[in-house]
């Protein structure tokens, strides 16, 4: 039984980087500059409503180089009274409606998760790497 979903919205450029190559100061500077919590709100409410779930937190941080958004929705489903569950293929296609949601939620700002895109998705690991250099 998992009977929470943590959700985190962390934010980038498309400038072509090197492989290791993070943000520049500049660009730290102007994501950390947007308000963008009635956007992240649109995503949490998209969610909510896709997935018949509630939001228990979500909270703006500002400990890493630059703002995210830390979410955690219930993984309750209150119609069936049971938590949901994904095998394999329902987890990619969840990933995926993630990704379109949070283009939605983010349009104009965010390209990332739109459909037919090309960029590509790093892993936790690599995005600490990625900062640290």
């Amino acid at each position: 039984m998992t009977p929470f979903t943590e959700v985190l919205l962390v934010f980038g450029t498309t400038r072509d980087k090197e492989k290791f190559e993070g943000l520049d100061k500049d660009e730290v500077n102007f994501i950390n500059s947007l308000d963008l919590k009635d956007r992240a709100m649109r995503f949490v409410n998209e969610y909510c409503k896709r997935y018949n779930v509630e939001c228990i937190s979500m909270a703006e941080h500002n400990d890493e180089k630059t703002k995210h958004y830390q979410i955690v929705f219930t993984n309750y489903d209150f119609t069936k009274q049971a938590c949901h569950r994904r095998d394999k293929k329902q987890m990619r296609v969840y990933g995926s409606s993630l990704q379109y949601m949070a283009a939605n939620a983010f349009s104009g700002i965010a390209i990332r998760g739109i459909k037919g895109g090309v960029a590509t998705h790093k892993d936790l690991a690599r995005i600490h790497q990625t900062q640290r250099i």
